[in-house]
């Protein structure tokens, strides 16, 4: 992934293969493809909600002082 995506867009997309995958729309050719960008996907969700909590927490702090 070489452009930023948001957490908004990441989540857009995983429900979409969530979705395909279910209806039984994915070509078995494309599905470890599909797979394999949903880790990525999933991993860029985590991240940002880390990055959020921490920043979250750090304002609280802030705020206690």
């Amino acid at each position: 992934m070489n452009t930023e995506i948001t957490y908004e867009e990441a989540i857009k997309e995983l429900n979409l293969i969530v979705a395909q995958l279910e209806d039984g729309e994915m070509p078995i050719d494309q599905m470890g493809e599909k797979i394999k960008h949903s880790l990525q996907l999933i991993q860029i969700c985590k991240t940002k909600l880390q990055t959020t909590n921490e920043n979250i927490q750090e304002i609280i702090g802030e705020i206690m002082e």
